[in-house]
């Protein structure tokens, strides 16, 4: 029994060795690239295994303010979490990727194997088995994004402390940690390609851009949904508040008193606080963050591009 993230690091570490061993008599060049390629796939697996960690957690921050019945919740979450990472779809999803990748860029990947059959059979099962993974992460990450808009079918309770980082907005912190964890991924990738004879590709550009917008909807998606969310809650709370403020107001029409001034002063000052409350689930500092971990790389793949051509 080892941590999974080791388990999978060392499974594709051996993988490089034997690459190594079985290139060592045909190929003079340097291996940096198959070790790229060997580290994002077992990079992969490791964030599909984190992610799925943290989508099975969830439901323990979220429970407590959702007002449905615990059975039925509970059975539609885990129905859900089975349906993005488990079953048939995860795997036509990881085959049909294969299918397209291999198409795409099987060919050019095998012309840097100096015409060794073997090494060229031995790269192509290890590297359609990546593609299959990553058609695999693919598939849950799609998924995962539409999760927050389907949870708007379930009627959420009214409870200030979602906007401390618990309930709902546990939601935003998940999907924030789950985008870091594929940002990893995507920039091992993305530095594999800068050291590799790919790096003036175009084809490998557009594989490079797709990435970056699939990895910036899978932050930026699921936070519109927890925000349409935590935005109907707070007009709840507003609308509900603005029964006590017009009955304050009606009592200070009624017997302006100081005492009943106050009290009408502070309803004020509590229906500003109420609708000043923020309703996104991130903050500016973590949004550009993302945007940067993302346009660096992608960047650097475009000059390589630029100053090749």
């Amino acid at each position: 029994p080892i941590p999974f993230w080791l388990s999978w690091l060392l499974f594709w570490l051996i993988l490089f060795i034997m690459d190594l061993y079985f290139s060592l008599e045909t190929l003079d060049h340097s291996h940096f690239t198959e070790l790229g390629v060997t580290l994002f796939c077992a990079s992969l697996c490791i964030s599909v295994s984190v992610c799925a960690q943290i989508m099975s957690h969830l439901y323990q921050d979220i429970e407590p303010f959702i007002a449905a019945d615990n059975h039925e919740l509970e059975h539609w979450f885990y129905k859900k979490i089975q349906f993005i990472y488990q079953g048939k779809w995860p795997i036509i999803s990881g085959i049909c990727f294969a299918a397209v990748a291999e198409f795409s860029v099987g060919q050019v990947i095998d012309s840097f194997s100096q015409g060794s059959v073997f090494l060229v059979y031995f790269r192509t099962s290890y590297r359609l088995l990546g593609f299959f993974l990553l058609g695999l992460s693919i598939w849950s990450l799609i998924n995962v994004m539409l999760f927050p808009s389907q949870l708007l079918r379930f009627k959420f309770k009214l409870h200030m402390s979602n906007l401390s980082g618990v309930g709902i907005q546990a939601l935003g912190n998940a999907f924030f940690r789950m985008s870091l964890s594929t940002i990893l991924c995507f920039i091992i990738l993305v530095f594999t390609i800068l050291v590799s004879p790919l790096s003036g590709s175009l084809v490998v550009l557009i594989w490079v851009g797709l990435g970056s917008i699939l990895i910036f909807c899978f932050f930026l998606l699921p936070q519109i949904g927890i925000h349409q969310i935590m935005a109907v809650e707070k007009k709840q709370q507003v609308i509900a508040f603005s029964r006590h403020l017009e009955a304050a107001l009606s009592m200070s029409l009624k017997d302006p008193t100081s005492e009943n001034m106050q009290r009408l002063k502070d309803m004020f000052e509590l229906q500003t606080y109420l609708k000043n409350l923020n309703d996104w689930p991130f903050n500016i500092g973590a949004f550009w963050q993302l945007i940067s971990a993302l346009l660096i790389p992608l960047l650097l793949v475009i000059l390589q591009i630029i100053f090749k051509v």
